[in-house]
């Protein structure tokens, strides 16, 4: 009988304006046999920490492991003003490449991006909503004119097949992906290799509000990993957008995937 995967998460507290929460992140060297030195690619990674997070306080799902292990990868992030505070990040950290670009399947090398308030604003809280997914835009953010300079701009793009080429990785542990609703267009088709050991995207990207057709695009993408050897460690509610107290009895609003039998995995 195969051994299964340890379902381990660690929890953080934030304080909020509003209620004092608990956020829950991948223990990653739960999961790892050795956690030091492994590759990962975390694609929206905003600022890089906890502080540029929006008002629902979320942690970064990697930024105290790769600090303490000694990570090396890639921090991807599309929007210019919050790429220069996520270079400022990780400059100290030499073996992590911060690139500037929005991950896509879409040909153009340019991508329309809409955020919540002033796309020009410096101020980090106000990266956390922006998007490229124009439904996303419309409903989630109620941006009723998307042709506003005050929240549209365009930024760089390619596909990750073109990214992970850039990277040149020998092998990839985690990847992570938060575009807030266009996680489809990175994970809706077959990923390049080296395949991540470690899946974990934001589910609630599929919310039926924003997105009418999210639920059968969440199934595509669930099918898609299946179809590539990979299996579920935890399941994303996107019906219950937010975080949850544990005691709530909701799932929480990400998923995380595994690719069974790979080395580098911590089994019990």
């Amino acid at each position: 009988m195969r051994a299964s995967i340890k379902f381990a998460w660690a929890m953080l507290f934030i304080s909020s304006s509003h209620a004092r929460i608990i956020v829950p992140v991948p223990a990653w060297d739960s999961y790892f046999r050795n956690p030091c030195n492994l590759y990962f690619v975390h694609i929206g990674a905003n600022c890089g920490t906890s502080t540029c997070s929006g008002s629902g306080g979320r942690s970064d799902p990697v930024w105290e492991h790769q600090a303490r292990y000694n990570w090396r990868g890639a921090v991807v992030e599309a929007n210019p003003l919050t790429f220069r505070e996520l270079q400022r990040n990780y400059a100290p950290f030499q073996t992590v490449k911060p690139i500037n670009v929005a991950i896509s399947n879409n040909a153009s090398d340019v991508l329309d991006f809409w955020c919540p308030f002033h796309a020009g604003w410096t101020s980090l809280r106000l990266s956390e909503g922006c998007t490229t997914n124009r439904g996303w835009a419309h409903r989630g953010l109620g941006l009723h004119d998307l042709s506003n300079p005050r929240h549209h701009m365009q930024v760089k793009a390619m596909s990750i097949n073109d990214l992970w080429s850039l990277l040149t990785a020998s092998r990839v542990d985690v990847l992570i992906v938060d575009v807030e609703g266009s996680e489809h267009d990175i994970l809706g088709a077959p990923l390049p290799d080296p395949k991540p050991a470690m899946i974990f995207f934001e589910s609630s990207g599929f919310i039926p509000q924003v997105n009418p057709r999210g639920e059968a695009m969440l199934s595509d993408v669930r099918d898609m990993l299946k179809r590539q050897g990979y299996e579920p460690v935890k399941l994303g509610d996107p019906m219950h957008d937010g975080w949850e107290p544990l005691t709530s009895g909701h799932n929480w609003k990400d998923d995380l995937w595994w690719r069974p039998g790979l080395w580098c995995l911590g089994i019990v």
